[in-house]
C-alpha cells in the first residue's frame, strides 16, 4: 500500500511539476477569482449560507463576518500570487509573497480538513476538490523557482 506522503510525492514530481509556475499561478488566480465571486454571492444572500462554513453559520451577522474575512483573505491570496508571478512588480514584496505562499499552503490544508468534516453533502462534494486543487497549485508555486 502506498503511504499518503509517497502519493503526494508522486503527484508532485510526475503530474504537478508538468505545470509551469505561470500556468499553475494563472489557474490559481482564476480559481481564487471564482472563489471571491462565490463569497460575494453568499454575502448578498444569493447563495444560501447554510451550505457554507461546515453548517456552523446560524445568522446573517455571522455571514457578514465569516464571508467578509474569507473575501479579504482571498483578495490577499490573489495579491500574493500576483507578486509571485511578477504581475505586480515589487522587489520588497517578493520575500513576503514567498512566505505568504507557505501560509496559503497551511490555510488551504486547514480548509481541506474543514471541508472533509463539513455537515453539508453539497459542501463536501464541491469544496473538497476545490480545496485540494487550491492546495496543490499553491504548493506548486511555493516550491517552484522563477527562472
Amino acid at each position: 500500500m502506498i503511504a499518503s506522503g509517497s502519493l503526494l510525492f508522486y503527484f508532485y514530481h510526475w503530474k504537478l511539476k508538468q505545470y509551469t509556475l505561470k500556468t499553475a499561478g494563472n489557474l490559481l488566480l482564476v480559481l481564487l477569482s471564482l472563489l471571491a465571486v462565490f463569497h460575494i454571492l453568499v454575502i448578498l444572500g444569493i447563495f444560501p449560507y447554510e451550505q457554507t462554513w461546515g453548517g456552523t453559520v446560524v445568522d446573517d451577522s455571522q455571514v457578514l463576518i465569516y464571508e467578509g474575512f474569507a473575501l479579504f483573505m482571498t483578495l490577499v491570496f490573489m495579491l500574493i500570487v500576483g507578486v509571485k508571478l511578477n504581475y505586480l512588480k515589487s522587489k520588497s514584496l517578493k520575500r513576503v509573497a514567498n512566505i505568504g505562499l507557505w501560509a496559503m499552503v497551511g490555510f488551504f490544508t486547514m480548509s481541506l480538513i474543514g471541508n472533509l468534516t463539513a455537515k453539508s453533502e453539497m459542501e463536501r462534494a464541491i469544496f473538497i476538490p476545490v480545496s485540494l486543487l487550491l492546495l496543490l497549485l499553491t504548493l506548486r508555486l511555493a516550491v517552484g523557482k522563477r527562472r
